[in-house]
């Protein structure tokens, strides 16, 4: 049975203490003090101890095998001027691209257009991001797999709101 515990002069003392010892020296002197001390019996709860915290589970190391995310599946990710030239233009090859932006024509336009390109310097994936999405959209179904995907990682990657 759990009885309540109340704090008198410096340690825990239980109801049944009270009723035995004070109550009845209260009885006579001061019946306030008794009616205070058997409200406060009926609505004391019972005291536990307290429930310990539990800390955080020790966590593993979590490996993500994101198959899309290897640059090795394209050989587009190669670019060997990007620290050569700030801005890559062949005019001859964009009038050679612009002119198969045909129907059927979509698989010379992919390989003339990721040529081009692989080309690039620094300054073009911010300039020509239309070129990359329109890259990425001919790879979908032209190219290797994931190379779509990593295209459009490289769009959003560059990609400047409002341009």
């Amino acid at each position: 049975m759990n009885m309540p515990v109340f704090w008198l002069s410096g340690k825990f003392v239980s109801i049944s203490y009270l009723q035995i010892f004070i109550v009845p020296t209260l009885r006579a002197s001061k019946p306030c003090i008794l009616v205070l001390l058997l409200i406060l019996q009926g609505i004391t709860p019972s005291v536990n101890a307290q429930k310990e915290k539990k800390g955080f589970k020790k966590g593993g190391v979590v490996k993500l095998n994101d198959s899309l995310t290897i640059y090795s599946q394209s050989d587009i990710f190669d670019f060997p001027n990007i620290n050569k030239l700030p801005y890559y233009q062949n005019d001859a090859k964009l009038k050679k691209i612009r002119e198969m932006d045909i129907p059927g024509q979509e698989r010379q336009m992919y390989s003339e257009l990721k040529e081009y390109v692989k080309n690039f310097g620094i300054e073009n994936f911010s300039k020509n991001v239309a070129m990359i999405w329109r890259l990425a959209k001919l790879s979908e179904t032209h190219g290797p797999s994931g190379e779509s995907l990593l295209l459009y990682k490289l769009v959003l990657k560059h990609h400047q709101q409002g341009a």
